[in-house]
């Protein structure tokens, strides 16, 4: 999906037209259109404010996560790892390995979540279907 029409499917499911959403930024309702057609594309700026309006998370918005300059890439720690001690490489190494089998368990407790929600949506169905009874 691109991001105009990521910017169109936002827009409408929160029940803006390309007028009343100009008004709310300042901008012309040409200018949305023209964002909504990838015709141009909004600065950053304008994707943070659509973001507050929103409720929503740079990420979700773009498709792309918004990066700090004070982030630090794989690159990054790679070109410095070369200048590590062997000592300094294994604390590094027990560092990563608690954060493998943090992330492991935050996805096994996130997958136990979506199914359990599930499984109160079919019982929240089957409860309504015997209300109608």
């Amino acid at each position: 999906m691109s991001i105009g029409n990521k910017l169109r499917s936002v827009r409408e499911e929160h029940g803006y037209s390309q007028v009343d959403l100009a008004k709310l930024i300042k901008y012309s309702q040409k200018t949305i259109s023209s964002w909504e057609n990838d015709r141009t594309h909004p600065k950053v700026k304008e994707l943070n404010r659509l973001c507050q309006i929103y409720g929503c998370t740079y990420e979700y918005l773009t498709g792309v996560r918004q990066h700090d300059v004070n982030d630090i890439t794989v690159n990054d720690i790679l070109i410095k790892a070369e200048s590590f001690t062997l000592s300094d490489l294994i604390l590094l190494s027990e560092h990563i390995n608690k954060l493998i089998k943090v992330k492991t368990e935050i996805e096994s407790i996130q997958k136990e979540k979506i199914e359990l929600e599930q499984q109160i949506a079919r019982y929240n169905k089957k409860l309504e279907e015997l209300k109608k009874k």
